[in-house]
């Protein structure tokens, strides 16, 4: 973060693994080998900073220290919703030559406002909403054409919209997500890695339809 990780590998001068509390405890599903967003069925959002490292010398109380202290500037300036804090921080180690900070959010507007603070390039989300996928596609704003299954073929927006319990992921600008259920459907331009179920936005406005 402040041009994401640059910063956080500078905060450490110490030891080899790091865990927050001495006990990781990321979102559950959630297991990040790069930097990424994850979203759960009921609209949930966590994100994953990744990053390699070189050194063999780092101290775990440093990082502890400068992510404790940037989570807090952020909570002073932004309240959560009810008891939830707008950010906490779920898991972070550093260990095998990588770096990883998982985060986890009230809402999708916490993440990228923390991102925006952070100056976090890993990502570069000006949006994000989740809705139930039937209600994301009845606005009139995608066409037939519009939506590929994992296999990249073209499918009919009625297709789509028989998966009445399958959510939506609708998200302007660029990043890597994945979901809590197994992607169906990604809108035209958007990198699908059926494989990892992860899937690359970028533009104006994406779809994702996962369940």
């Amino acid at each position: 973060m402040k041009k994401a990780a640059a910063v956080l590998l500078l905060a450490l001068t110490g030891s080899m693994l790091f865990g927050c509390g001495g006990k990781n405890t990321g979102s559950s599903g959630f297991h990040p080998e790069s930097s990424s967003i994850y979203v759960t069925g009921d609209g949930r959002v966590s994100s994953a900073l990744v990053e390699a490292y070189e050194k063999d010398n780092y101290d775990e109380n440093s990082l502890k220290t400068y992510l404790d202290s940037e989570i807090s500037r952020y909570g002073e300036a932004n309240e959560g919703q009810g008891d939830s804090a707008p950010v906490s921080l779920k898991e972070c180690t550093v260990k095998n030559g990588k770096m990883t900070a998982v985060f986890e959010y009230a809402s999708p507007e916490d993440m990228i406002k923390f991102a925006e603070a952070q100056q976090d390039d890993s990502m570069s989300l000006t949006s994000l909403e989740v809705k139930n996928a039937v209600d994301a596609l009845s606005g009139g704003d995608v066409s037939d054409g519009t939506f590929f299954n994992a296999k990249k073929e073209a499918v009919k927006l009625d297709d789509v919209r028989k998966e009445n319990e399958a959510k939506a992921v609708i998200a302007s600008g660029e990043g890597l997500i994945r979901t809590e259920g197994k992607i169906l459907f990604v809108s035209e331009g958007v990198e699908l890695d059926s494989a990892k179920n992860t899937a690359k936005v970028t533009g104006e406005t994406s779809y994702i339809i996962f369940k």
